[in-house]
């Protein structure tokens, strides 16, 4: 993948239950550029599978496979510092989001654009603030107006362009995440009640 000249940091990104379920979630997965092809080529070697990994299709043993392979790659790294992952959760029964006519493709636009600023500004800290952004097609309701609101915050220029996930395997980590994020909320209650019994055992 290229990036253009003076881009000094990467990330990818893509979001889970768009449009449906309580909980929605959009994770980021950022990097130096420097650091990109190590972090590329090791979540390509954690996969028995070449085709696309999404959360919604982890249902087979193979896939379950890829995704706890990956899942192992990319803490290893974030222990490294060689990447970082940045998962932002909210529910829409909350009383900030429960509202009539509420417009979820804004709304989960909006949540990007929190997402991104918290990454950009906390980070990767550097004197060139320049980034570069891919996120999955069917996430951005306007990559142009992303753009624009993230160029504004504290003098960052961030490059955002729409990619294909099924050929960038870094948007198909961020989906993982996204999708482990939303559900783990959902089902804590139950994982807290199951972890609960298993104390002294």
């Amino acid at each position: 993948m290229d990036f253009g000249s003076g881009v000094t940091h990467v990330a990818f990104a893509d979001e889970a239950y768009r449009g449906q379920g309580r909980f929605r979630a959009v994770a980021c997965v950022s990097m130096q550029t420097n650091n990109y092809r190590e972090n590329h080529s090791a979540v390509q070697q954690s996969r028995s599978e070449s085709g696309e990994i999404k959360w919604q299709g982890v249902n087979g043993w193979n896939r379950f496979y890829d995704a706890k392979s990956v899942f192992g790659s990319l803490v290893s790294l974030a222990f490294s510092r060689k990447l970082g992952v940045d998962v932002l959760i909210w529910d829409t029964e909350d009383s900030r989001h429960l509202v009539r006519h509420r417009d979820d493709v804004q709304n989960q636009q909006n949540m990007f654009r929190t997402l991104f600023r918290n990454v950009f500004e906390n980070r990767w800290v550097g004197s060139n603030n320049c980034r570069d952004l891919s996120v999955d097609k069917q996430g951005l309701k306007s990559p142009e107006r992303l753009s624009r609101d993230l160029d504004i915050f504290n003098e960052i220029s961030v490059s955002v362009r729409e990619a294909n996930s099924r050929e960038v395997p870094l948007i198909q980590v961020a989906d993982i995440f996204a999708g482990t994020g939303a559900c783990s909320r959902l089902n804590s209650y139950e994982f807290h009640s199951w972890n609960k019994q298993c104390q002294g055992q």
